[in-house]
């Protein structure tokens, strides 16, 4: 019997080894000059559902979306869309860019993949950063659902 289902993709995965800090002592000691800001951010990560390709003739890929929402205001701060090579990577270098488009370090981050949790442990442990794993992000579960349905759409 035939059916159809959409089935999510497993990001979650087992590190045995420690990630590594990807991020050079220079931008670190940048981003230590800038004043801690009182806010806390939501960030969280999905794959988008309609393949986007960087080229006409590179080979289509879902990107990995990563969106910054303020908790306080519900104001969403970034939305960036990544190729999944070198992830731990990107998402360290994400969260600098993060940094430096607020102008500001944000106090307390929460995540509630585990992937992104490990992936940024090695560059908040060089931060005056509080990140928390939670169970969901309800704030964001609004903008996955406008980001998912403005991707169908266009």
């Amino acid at each position: 019997m035939w059916y159809n289902d959409y089935i999510e993709p497993a990001l979650e995965h087992q590190t045995k080894q420690p990630i590594d800090l990807f991020i050079n002592e220079l931008d670190l000691k940048r981003v230590k000059r800038l004043k801690v800001a009182d806010v806390t951010l939501e960030i969280g990560s999905f794959f988008a559902s309609e393949p986007v390709q960087s080229e006409e003739d590179d080979r289509p890929f879902f990107p990995f979306v990563v969106i910054a929402m303020n908790k306080q205001t519900g104001m969403i701060t970034f939305i960036e869309l990544l190729q999944h090579d070198n992830l731990e990577e990107n998402l360290q270098k994400l969260l600098i860019k993060l940094i430096h488009q607020l102008l500001s370090i944000p106090k307390q981050i929460e995540v509630e993949s585990g992937q992104l949790h490990q992936a940024l442990i090695p560059l908040i442990a060089q931060l005056p950063i509080r990140m928390n794993h939670v169970e969901a992000l309800i704030h964001l579960e609004d903008a996955k659902e406008m980001v998912l349905s403005s991707m169908e759409h266009s």
